[in-house]
C-alpha cells in the first residue's frame, strides 16, 4: 500500500511541476506593456478553482464510499487534489508575501480558504491512519 502511495505521491508532483513550468514559461511570450502578466494571473486562478472543485469531487467521494475507505485512499485522484491544493496555497502565500497578487480582493482570499481546507482535510486524512505507516 505504501509503494502504491509514493508512486501517486510522485506522479501528482511531476504533473504539478509540468504544469507550474508551463505557466511560467507561457509568461515569457507575453508581449510586454499595460496588461502584461494576466494571462498567468489567469492560469493561476482557473487552476485554483479546478483544484477545489477536483477537491470537492474527490472529498465527496470518499465520504459517500465509506465502505471502501483503503480503496478511496489509495486513488491517484484523492492524493492528486491535496498536493495541488497545497502546492496552489503554498504558490498564494508567496505571491502575496512578495505582493504580486494583494490581500484586498475577496474572492481570492475565499480561493485560498478553500485551499487550505481541503488540502487540510485530504492530507489529515491520508496521514492521519496508522495503516499506511504500518504497512
Amino acid at each position: 500500500m505504501k509503494e502504491k502511495l509514493y508512486k501517486n505521491f510522485s506522479l501528482s508532483l511531476i504533473i504539478i511541476n509540468f504544469w507550474s513550468i508551463c505557466m511560467f514559461f507561457d509568461s515569457f511570450t507575453e508581449p510586454p506593456g499595460l496588461f502584461a502578466g494576466f494571462r498567468t494571473l489567469a492560469y493561476f486562478l482557473y487552476t485554483m478553482m479546478f483544484a477545489i472543485i477536483l477537491g470537492i469531487i474527490v472529498i465527496s467521494f470518499r465520504i459517500i464510499m465509506r465502505k471502501k475507505q483503503n480503496e478511496n485512499k489509495q486513488n491517484f485522484f484523492y492524493l492528486f487534489a491535496g498536493i495541488l491544493n497545497l502546492n496552489l496555497l503554498i504558490i498564494y502565500v508567496v505571491a502575496t508575501l512578495l505582493k504580486l497578487i494583494y490581500l484586498d480582493q475577496g474572492w481570492i482570499i475565499v480561493l485560498a480558504i478553500s485551499n487550505l481546507l481541503i488540502s487540510f482535510f485530504i492530507l489529515f486524512d491520508l496521514l492521519k491512519m496508522k495503516e499506511i505507516l504500518e504497512d
